[in-house]
């Protein structure tokens, strides 16, 4: 297996290749909105897939899955703005599930800051806003589960990788040293 090597957001033409991997997602639907371990929010989109472990047979998974990892997002909708430091998942989820149902229109990373906007329709737009406090965890701002087992991870910092989901991390590692 090939060494994933991270890139870096360092002029215009690594912005515009990073837009190109993410461009599969426009046009997907968003159909469900919840949290997962650690707040962290997750956008479920495209089709609705069955999970592969018998155990989760009953749940459904989005063929598209983006994720936040623990860095501050906010959602501006008509409705008023939410943030994630405006509460719990019980508070939160509530405000934010008015996602789900539409259809994505667009998606960016704005360079320098390195806000990701996922737009929704023409009046929905979710940001993720990282700040350099993020950076001291080492983990990924956010990530994108996509089909064919690719993934987006996007932080800390400018770096971003597309890699395979479906290696276990202990391979990744030995292809690395």
């Amino acid at each position: 297996m090939a060494t994933v090597r991270p890139k870096t957001l360092r002029n215009i033409r690594d912005v515009d290749r990073l837009h190109s991997v993410l461009q599969g997602f426009i046009g997907r639907k968003c159909w469900q909105v919840r949290f997962r371990y650690g707040d962290e929010l997750v956008l479920h989109c495209g089709r609705r897939l069955s999970y592969h472990a018998p155990q989760l047979k009953h749940l459904q998974r989005g063929e598209w899955q983006f994720g936040t990892r623990g860095t501050a997002w906010t959602l501006v909708a008509p409705e008023g703005e939410v943030t994630s430091a405006d509460g719990d998942e019980a508070t939160l989820l509530p405000r934010i599930n008015i996602l789900e149902g539409q259809k994505i229109t667009d998606i960016a990373v704005s360079s320098p800051r390195n806000i990701l906007t996922i737009t929704f329709g023409k009046q929905y737009f979710f940001r993720v806003i990282p700040t350099a406090a993020d950076d001291k965890y080492d983990l990924p701002y956010w990530e994108l589960f996509m089909p064919d087992h690719l993934l987006v991870s996007f932080g800390p910092g400018r770096q971003w990788t597309l890699e395979r989901s479906d290696v276990p991390m202990r391979a990744k590692r030995r292809s690395s040293a």
